[in-house]
Protein backbone atom coordinates (compact mmCIF):
# COMPACT_ATOMS: atom_id res chain seq x y z
CA UNK A 1 0.00 0.00 0.00
CA UNK A 2 1.19 3.20 -1.15
CA UNK A 3 1.84 6.44 1.00
CA UNK A 4 -2.03 7.65 -0.60
CA UNK A 5 -3.45 4.91 -0.59
CA UNK A 6 -2.34 5.12 3.16
CA UNK A 7 -3.78 8.11 3.85
CA UNK A 8 -7.20 7.98 2.33
CA UNK A 9 -7.84 4.45 4.82
CA UNK A 10 -7.05 6.91 7.48
CA UNK A 11 -8.87 10.09 6.49
CA UNK A 12 -12.19 7.25 5.82
CA UNK A 13 -11.56 5.93 9.14
CA UNK A 14 -11.87 9.67 11.00
CA UNK A 15 -14.77 10.40 8.69
CA UNK A 16 -16.10 7.01 10.11
CA UNK A 17 -15.28 7.91 13.95
CA UNK A 18 -16.20 12.00 13.49
CA UNK A 19 -19.57 10.24 12.25
CA UNK A 20 -19.96 8.71 15.21
CA UNK A 21 -19.33 11.02 17.51
CA UNK A 22 -22.98 12.19 18.48
CA UNK A 23 -21.10 16.33 20.10
CA UNK A 24 -20.10 16.74 16.48
CA UNK A 25 -22.26 18.50 14.00
CA UNK A 26 -22.68 16.66 10.92
CA UNK A 27 -20.10 17.99 8.16
CA UNK A 28 -18.96 20.37 10.87
CA UNK A 29 -15.46 18.60 10.91
CA UNK A 30 -12.81 17.56 7.91
CA UNK A 31 -9.69 15.71 7.71
CA UNK A 32 -7.02 16.27 5.41
CA UNK A 33 -4.56 13.12 5.55
CA UNK A 34 -0.73 13.99 3.69
CA UNK A 35 1.65 11.35 4.50
CA UNK A 36 0.46 10.45 8.10
CA UNK A 37 -0.31 13.59 8.81
CA UNK A 38 -3.59 14.53 10.09
CA UNK A 39 -5.14 18.15 9.74
CA UNK A 40 -8.30 18.38 11.40
CA UNK A 41 -10.13 21.61 10.80
CA UNK A 42 -13.77 22.84 11.11
CA UNK A 43 -16.24 23.97 14.32
CA UNK A 44 -16.67 22.01 17.31
CA UNK A 45 -18.99 23.20 20.19
CA UNK A 46 -16.43 22.50 23.32
CA UNK A 47 -12.89 22.02 24.40
CA UNK A 48 -13.69 18.47 25.45
CA UNK A 49 -14.86 17.46 21.89
CA UNK A 50 -11.75 19.22 20.39
CA UNK A 51 -9.75 17.11 22.45
CA UNK A 52 -11.34 14.32 22.03
CA UNK A 53 -10.99 14.83 18.28
CA UNK A 54 -7.68 15.10 18.72
CA UNK A 55 -7.05 12.03 20.99
CA UNK A 56 -8.99 9.72 18.85
CA UNK A 57 -6.93 10.63 15.52
CA UNK A 58 -3.66 9.92 17.22
CA UNK A 59 -4.72 6.46 17.66
CA UNK A 60 -5.88 5.69 14.73
CA UNK A 61 -2.78 3.04 12.68
CA UNK A 62 -0.74 4.93 10.22
CA UNK A 63 -1.11 8.69 12.02
CA UNK A 64 2.47 10.46 12.79
CA UNK A 65 1.28 13.81 14.24
CA UNK A 66 -2.28 15.79 14.40
CA UNK A 67 -2.74 19.00 13.67
CA UNK A 68 -5.90 19.98 15.60
CA UNK A 69 -6.86 23.63 13.82
CA UNK A 70 -10.93 23.07 15.06
CA UNK A 71 -12.28 26.24 16.33
CA UNK A 72 -14.62 26.57 19.06
CA UNK A 73 -18.17 27.56 18.60
CA UNK A 74 -20.96 26.96 21.19
CA UNK A 75 -24.32 25.76 19.68
CA UNK A 76 -26.55 28.72 18.43
CA UNK A 77 -28.82 30.27 20.41
CA UNK A 78 -32.58 30.70 19.53
CA UNK A 79 -33.51 34.32 19.98
CA UNK A 80 -36.72 32.69 21.73
CA UNK A 81 -34.54 31.44 24.35
CA UNK A 82 -33.67 35.00 25.13
CA UNK A 83 -37.46 35.99 25.25
CA UNK A 84 -38.06 32.81 27.34
CA UNK A 85 -35.37 33.67 29.55
CA UNK A 86 -37.03 37.57 29.86
CA UNK A 87 -40.26 36.50 30.93
CA UNK A 88 -39.25 34.00 33.38
CA UNK A 89 -37.29 36.53 35.18
CA UNK A 90 -40.21 38.63 35.15
CA UNK A 91 -42.28 36.05 36.69
CA UNK A 92 -39.93 35.08 39.32
CA UNK A 93 -39.30 39.05 40.28
CA UNK A 94 -42.26 40.64 38.95
CA UNK A 95 -42.36 43.70 36.05
CA UNK A 96 -39.93 46.61 36.74
CA UNK A 97 -41.19 49.71 38.13
CA UNK A 98 -40.31 53.01 36.40
CA UNK A 99 -39.33 55.68 39.11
Amino acid sequence: MNISEKDEKIRHELQLVFGMMTAIEPGSVDAVVDSGVVTVTGRVANLATRQSIEHIASRIPGVLEVVNKTMLQPPSRDPQDDAALARAVVDAFGPRSHS
